[in-house]
C-alpha cells in the first residue's frame, strides 16, 4: 500500500508568501459554469506532469487551494451564476509552504480501515478486513470487508447500519449480485449466509489527503464457491473522494467510483431480477412503513410506488438521535442504463440501483462495468431544488480550462 500525499495538499493562510509572476507569464484557470448556478462544487481540470504548488487568486483576493491526483487537479468553486465565465489567476506557492501540513480533509488509516474526515470530524469508514460480529449468533460465513460503514452526517449523526437482524448480509454501502451466471453455474454474491458465492476485500492500493479531498482507492473480489477450488468471477475497484466543502454548504459531499471487471476469459451474466447492485442500508431506528421517509427525483414520497421506478437520484432519511438526518444518493447519467431502476424496500432503510430489472446483460472481458455516484449526508428538511442543484454538478459540471505556463519565471 501507497500514502499519496501530493505538494498541493497544504494549508492555505493570507499569511503564505506566495511568489509573483508577470501578468504576461501568469497561468489562468477559465472556468464556466454552464447552465446552472454552482455554489460550493467541486470543479475538475486537466493538470499537466509536475508543475509544482499553486493556487487560485479570487476577484476579491480570496485563495482556494488546488489539489492534484495524478493528471487532474480540483478545487472547490464557492459560486458562480449560470451562464458566466470567470478567470482564476494561478499563484505558485513556495516549497516551505507546500510541505505545511495539510488542512481540510485527512485519511487515516487504522486497523485496516481507512476512514476520511473533515477536520477532526469522521464522515465515512471503509471497512477493509473482516471485523468483529456484532452478535455472536451471526455465522461466520457473514462475515466481510469491502463497503462503507459508519457514515456521517454534518452533525455527526450515523446514517448507515451494519449487520441488521432482519438482512444480516446489508453493509451500509456495499455492491453485491444475488443472480448471476459464471461458467454455467449460478453463484449468488449478495446472500452470502447460503455459502453460494462471497464479495470480499482485496486490498487498499493507495490514499490521499489535503485541503481540497481526501480519497481512497480499493479492491474488492466477486467469489463463486461453487467449485473447488473457489474461483474469481469479478474484480471490482473503488475510487472514493470526500470533498472539504466550506460549512456553509451544509452537507457533506464524496463521490464513489467503481469498475468491475472479469479477469480472465469468462463471462458473468446477470438476469433480469429485481435487486442488485450498489445498495445503501439505513440506521435501524428507521425500520418500520413509517419510520423512514423517501424522496426521489420525480417527486415521488411512497417508497412501494418508488419501486421498480428509475430515477437520477433518491433521498432516504428519518430519525436519528431525536433529529431528521439522511442521504441522497445521485447517479451518473453515464451509468449503465441511466437513469437506473431503483429496489426502495417498503418497511425498511434499503435502496439498490438494480439495472437488471431492465432484463439481461452481462460483464465480458472486453467491457468492464463503470459506475458513478455522489453521496451527500445532510440533516434536516432535503430541499429537492438542493438536491437538484447537487446532480447537476455532478452530471453537468463546470467546464475549467487551464491556460498559460505553470513555470515561474526566473526572479
Amino acid at each position: 500500500m501507497r500514502c499519496l500525499l501530493p505538494a498541493l495538499g497544504l494549508g492555505l493562510g493570507l499569511g503564505l508568501g506566495l511568489s509573483s509572476l508577470s501578468s504576461a507569464a501568469q497561468p489562468r484557470l477559465t472556468v464556466h459554469a454552464g447552465d446552472h448556478d454552482r455554489q460550493d462544487c467541486p470543479v475538475s481540470f486537466d493538470w499537466p506532469h509536475g508543475g509544482g504548488a499553486w493556487v487560485l487568486r479570487t476577484p476579491e483576493g480570496r485563495l482556494l487551494p488546488i489539489q492534484r491526483s495524478g493528471n487532474l487537479a480540483w478545487y472547490v468553486e464557492p459560486g458562480l451564476p449560470r451562464g458566466t465565465t470567470r478567470q482564476y489567476p494561478l499563484l505558485p506557492v513556495p516549497p516551505s509552504d507546500a510541505e505545511a501540513p495539510a488542512q481540510g480533509a485527512r485519511a487515516t488509516h487504522r486497523n485496516q480501515n481507512l476512514t476520511l474526515s473533515l477536520g477532526d470530524r469522521p464522515v465515512l469508514t471503509y471497512l477493509a478486513g473482516p471485523g468483529e460480529l456484532p452478535r455472536e449468533a451471526i455465522p461466520e460465513a457473514f462475515r466481510r470487508g469491502g463497503y462503507l460503514h459508519p457514515v456521517h452526517t454534518p452533525s455527526g449523526r450515523i446514517v448507515t447500519d451494519d449487520y441488521p437482524p432482519n438482512h444480516i448480509h446489508h453493509h451500509g454501502f456495499w455492491w453485491s449480485w444475488p443472480r448471476t451466471v459464471f461458467e454455467e453455474r449460478r453463484p449468488d454474491f449478495w446472500n452470502m449466509g447460503e455459502q453460494r458465492g462471497r464479495t470480499d476485500f482485496e486490498a487498499l492500493d493507495a490514499f490521499e489527503h489535503g485541503p481540497v479531498f481526501a480519497s481512497l482507492h480499493a479492491r474488492q473480489v466477486f467469489t463463486d464457491v461453487l467449485v473447488d477450488p473457489p474461483r474469481i468471477a469479478l474484480r471490482e475497484t473503488w475510487e472514493i473522494r470526500l470533498f472539504a466543502l466550506s460549512p456553509r454548504a451544509g452537507v457533506h459531499l464524496f463521490d464513489l467510483n467503481s469498475s468491475q471487471s472479469v479477469p480472465d476469459a469468462s463471462a458473468v451474466l446477470f438476469p433480469r431480477y429485481y435487486y442488485g447492485g450498489f445498495a445503501f442500508r439505513g440506521p435501524w431506528a428507521w425500520n418500520g412503513p413509517a419510520a423512514a421517509r423517501y424522496l426521489d427525483a420525480n417527486g415521488v414520497t411512497n417508497r412501494v410506488a418508488a419501486n421498480e421506478t428509475r430515477a437520477r437520484w433518491f433521498w432516504l432519511g428519518g430519525t436519528v438521535e431525536d433529529a431528521l438526518s439522511g442521504v441522497a444518493v445521485l447517479g451518473h447519467p453515464t451509468n449503465f442504463r441511466a437513469p437506473q431502476p431503483l429496489r426502495v424496500h417498503p418497511r425498511e432503510p434499503f435502496v439498490c440501483w438494480t439495472p437488471s430489472q431492465l432484463g439481461d446483460w452481462s460483464i465480458q472481458p472486453d467491457s468492464p462495468l463503470h459506475s458513478r455516484y455522489r453521496i451527500v449526508t445532510l440533516d434536516g428538511e432535503p430541499d429537492p431544488a438542493r438536491i437538484e442543484a447537487l446532480w447537476h454538478d455532478f452530471a453537468t459540471p463546470p467546464l475549467a480550462v487551464l491556460e498559460g505556463s505553470l513555470v515561474p519565471a526566473d526572479p
